[in-house]
């Protein structure tokens, strides 16, 4: 199959398959619970461990950098956040965060 018909139908499927927001938002956080919790498990990892940030998790901090790019671009910048001063703690993967403390410009 050539890549703009690959294009073409991953675009198709990504439309098709599209959920309301909430249901998005929570399948996204309930996807990011099991990434995390898969290491702890004691399940042994099919690749190293460098394979999964070597792959979709790059690919999906690119796929942030062009949202992140398309909204400057649209006049709607995201902020970044000065994550050495942000509340992180391990475990906690739900949609309501704490504010940030610190904020770039």
């Amino acid at each position: 199959m050539d890549a703009s018909r690959q294009m073409l139908r991953h675009t198709l499927a990504t439309l098709a398959y599209r959920l309301p927001w909430p249901e998005e938002t929570a399948r996204f956080f309930a996807s990011l619970r099991t990434f995390e919790d898969y290491p702890a498990s004691g399940f042994p990892l099919r690749k190293s461990v460098e394979k999964p940030s070597q792959g979709p998790i790059v690919d999906a901090l690119t796929r942030v950098g062009q949202l992140a790019l398309l909204r400057c671009m649209a006049a709607t910048p995201i902020h970044g956040e000065n994550y050495l001063g942000a509340e992180i703690a391990a475990g906690h993967i739900r949609q309501d965060q704490p504010p940030s403390r610190a904020e770039f410009d």
